[in-house]
């Protein structure tokens, strides 16, 4: 999953410029094109450890799903309102990386201390640098050929 949401974030990472100004967008809307990064980003950090839920939900602590799924509530809606003032509009995609970053921790480190399992290894990081990689050499061989 990992591996997948790091190629659909390339994919729309690097072409969100390019139909901005193919389809005639005000330049306005170019200012979100941080926020494009930093939601892609709290995407992947989800993706990559979306196995867990699966694994929570199907054992008999299914409730604690039900759980850190109000702890994300409780922490995203009052963090976008908070950073929506201070920072403007990249403020909520900073308030739901932070809210899937603290979201995905609690469940990782329940399920090392309950089941002794955590979804990462060696491969993660070879999946991380293989992901970012073929974006860096993708933007680099084509930066020229865009509208």
């Amino acid at each position: 999953m990992l591996l997948f949401a790091l190629f659909i974030f390339g994919n729309v990472w690097l072409n969100v410029a390019q139909g901005i100004s193919i389809l005639n967008i005000q330049d306005e809307y170019a200012a979100g094109l941080g926020v494009v990064f930093v939601l892609g980003i709290a995407k992947i950090i989800d993706a990559g450890t979306g196995v867990n839920s699966v694994i929570i939900v199907t054992s008999t602590f299914w409730k604690f799903e039900f759980y850190t799924s109000i702890i994300l509530l409780a922490l995203r809606i009052p963090m976008a309102y908070i950073l929506i003032q201070r920072y403007g509009i990249i403020g909520p995609a900073y308030a739901e990386l932070i809210s899937q970053v603290v979201y995905n921790f609690i469940r990782y480190e329940f399920l090392r201390r309950k089941f002794n399992m955590q979804p990462f290894n060696a491969e993660t990081i070879y999946t991380i640098l293989l992901g970012v990689g073929a974006i860096l050499i993708s933007y680099f061989l084509f930066a020229g050929m865009g509208g």
